[in-house]
């Protein structure tokens, strides 16, 4: 949403009709895994569009079962262990330890690169964002910001949202006057819950 604009008697609203979710990763079901050499690892095909950059860290998350692996680089996937997850960008493929186990069997997500964020809203004012969840995005889950450097923001809104798991913030708001953070729930993410920037 690049420089959308409400008004003060005409606020612009995105709001959730029932239980919407907007997921920044793909789910990994069993058929996609694979046993890497005689295991405990399991390997997958990694789809977007685009590549998953792993310099120093990914770009891209794994979550197992509700938690999130940590990234071990290096082209040892066989001797991974449990919790961690290896990428090999010349196969484009994900290697995961599991506990042994095909983690297709547990409910297993793999971040998109593709979708950075949940809600990017660049220099747009008077916008209310309510009642989404956002999770498991590569940067921001809900990213309020204008790229002008100026505080040119005004008046936005983030009203009972979730966002979990995200790779960074889950809620970002910078150069913004006037803008509210209201009942809403950030837990899980890489970096800060809420991060406000002047």
């Amino acid at each position: 949403m690049n420089n959308n604009l409400g008004t003060a008697s005409n606020t612009l609203v995105i709001q959730a009709q029932g239980a919407v979710t907007i997921d920044g990763s793909d789910l990994y079901p069993a058929s996609l895994w694979t046993l890497y050499n005689t295991g405990p690892v399991y390997r997958a095909a990694y789809a977007p569009v685009a590549a998953m950059a792993v310099s120093p860290q990914p770009s891209s998350q794994v979550f197992v079962n509700g938690m999130r692996y940590t990234y071990v680089s290096g082209p040892s996937y066989g001797s991974l262990v449990q919790g961690t997850y290896g990428y090999d960008s010349a196969k484009d493929s994900v290697y995961v330890n599991a506990g042994g186990i095909n983690p297709g069997s547990v409910p297993t997500f793999i971040g998109s690169e593709d979708r950075g964020y949940g809600f990017d809203a660049d220099s747009s004012t008077y916008l209310t964002i309510d009642g989404f969840t956002v999770l498991r995005n590569d940067q921001q889950g809900i990213y309020i910001r204008s790229t002008l450097g100026a505080i040119v923001v005004q008046s936005d809104t983030v009203r009972h949202c979730i966002a979990a798991q995200d790779w960074s913030q889950g809620i970002y708001v910078s150069n913004c006057s006037g803008c509210g953070i209201d009942h809403d729930t950030t837990y899980s993410n890489g970096n800060h819950g809420i991060y406000l920037l002047k």
